[in-house]
């Protein structure tokens, strides 16, 4: 079987960046033409050496997005102590390890945060297991 090597290359103008791919495929003679008798004295090697089709195309990626700044906490300077009231069993999955963050493990533990817009949203969705007090 006879293959065919064929090389085309297409131009994308992008803005960002171009990337060049190689992709290979084994070509297909046509069916009006007939194949020439093989030579039954060809070796593997030769046999394993037939070129291939290479189509050469152009694969567009886009741009590495800007690595985000980290916020500062904005704490109020208050201190406020957290003390667990109720158990986590029958409580969801978000609420069980939103308590495990909080640092409080056993019923009546407690455990005494700066007050911040971050513990601020922890305690709105444990606001019901929780008693929070000014320390």
């Amino acid at each position: 079987m006879s293959e065919e090597i064929l090389e085309t290359t297409e131009k994308a103008e992008v803005p960002t960046k171009t990337v060049e791919t190689t992709v290979v495929e084994k070509a297909e003679k046509p069916k009006a033409e007939k194949k020439p008798a093989p030579e039954k004295s060809a070796s593997k090697a030769e046999k394993a050496e037939k070129p291939a089709k290479q189509v050469t195309e152009k694969v567009e990626k886009p741009a590495p997005m800007p690595k985000a700044k980290p916020v500062p906490n904005k704490t109020t300077g208050n201190q406020l102590k957290i003390t667990l009231v109720k158990s986590t069993i029958g409580c969801s999955i978000k609420q069980k390890r939103t308590v495990e963050a909080l640092g409080l493990k056993k019923i009546r533990s407690f455990k005494v945060h700066n007050d911040s817009v971050t513990l601020q949203g922890m305690l709105t969705v444990v606001k019901h297991l929780v008693a929070i007090e000014n320390a």
